[in-house]
């Protein structure tokens, strides 16, 4: 009776845990993405991380290829000549002069739009004033190549700043219509090392997230600047500022981020410390800054940093 007990046990042991666990397995195996014979072929030689090319500007173009991030790319069904048109395993290895990564990057992205086509990529605001632009940045520069996944799938693997530095961490800029140019780069480092590099992009620009991107327009870089101000005084209230005597003859005259800059801000012991006397000062001064006299009129306190160098006085320090 006890031998019968303990087969039935044994057969629903296998029925229930081993068997399951096994069907998973093989389903797992079965759906696991494989790379066509030819992808493989490549990475014979590409999977190498020291494979480079020296470009004739002198930079250095990795010629790696992760081959796990590709095969669990959206494209690992493609075959390399899918993109890569001009290559085949007929004239492969050539000697082939590229003058510069920027260059070898636009090229590579015209394989792109064989599938997504301009009018496809404009009906999102943000590519649309990307690729529109006359030195726009290049489809590999944001997205990469060979480890592309779906959209939704980056979005919730990366985290904001990420997210938003894939595109800001270019040479952006939009035109204003004054005429002037807003630049529209952050220097990842530069903003790390800030006093509010722990931040998320949301915090301060509220109306941007990984779902939304809103194109603004300004009139100047005046009218950006006063709109950018309106977050500092989420945490920095008018109040406290206006405990410094200085902050306060200045908060009607000059924006926060006029004299403070936005993505570089360091904290004012650090920034006192850190710089030149000289530009301490025309952190505020390089303003069109005036003060009121007792008398009523108006005394100009700017200072044209330029003028100052050529001056005979410009290897003076501010105090001296």
């Amino acid at each position: 009776m006890d031998n019968i007990k303990k087969k039935i046990l044994i057969s629903l042991f296998i029925v229930f845990i081993i068997f399951p666990i096994y069907a998973y397995a093989a389903k797992a195996v079965a759906t696991k993405p494989v790379l066509s014979d030819e992808a493989q072929m490549c990475l014979g030689c590409h999977s190498n991380k020291d494979m480079t090319k020296a470009l004739e500007n002198k930079e250095i173009l990795s010629l790696y290829v992760d081959g796990d991030a590709f095969v669990n790319s959206i494209h690992n069904a493609l075959s390399c000549a899918g993109c890569h048109m001009d290559i085949s395993m007929q004239n492969h290895p050539q000697v082939k002069k590229i003058k510069s990564k920027k260059e070898y990057f636009a090229n590579a992205s015209k394989a792109c739009t064989m599938c997504h086509a301009d009018d496809q990529l404009r009906k999102k605001p943000t590519h649309g004033f990307l690729i529109t632009k006359a030195k726009a940045i290049s489809c590999v520069e944001c997205h990469g190549s060979h480890s592309i996944k779906i959209m939704s799938d980056w979005k919730t693997s990366t985290n904001e700043p990420q997210f938003c530095l894939t595109c800001h961490k270019h040479d952006l800029s939009m035109s204003l219509s004054s005429g002037e140019l807003l630049p529209l780069s952050v220097n990842e480092s530069t903003f790390k090392s800030s006093v509010h590099g722990n931040l998320s992009c949301g915090a301060c620009h509220m109306s941007f997230s990984k779902a939304e991107h809103p194109v603004k327009t300004f009139k100047n870089k005046k009218e950006y600047t006063a709109d950018s101000t309106k977050v500092c005084n989420m945490c920095h209230t008018d109040d406290q500022l206006r405990k410094n005597p200085v902050h306060s003859s200045l908060m009607t005259k000059a924006t926060c981020v006029e004299c403070h800059g936005s993505h570089s801000i360091k904290g004012i012991k650090v920034q006192k410390t850190g710089v030149k006397e000289s530009q301490y000062c025309f952190s505020c001064h390089k303003s069109r800054l005036s003060m009121t006299m007792k008398n009523g009129e108006s005394l100009s306190v700017f200072v044209d940093e330029s003028l100052l160098r050529n001056s005979a006085h410009g290897s003076l320090e501010c105090t001296g």
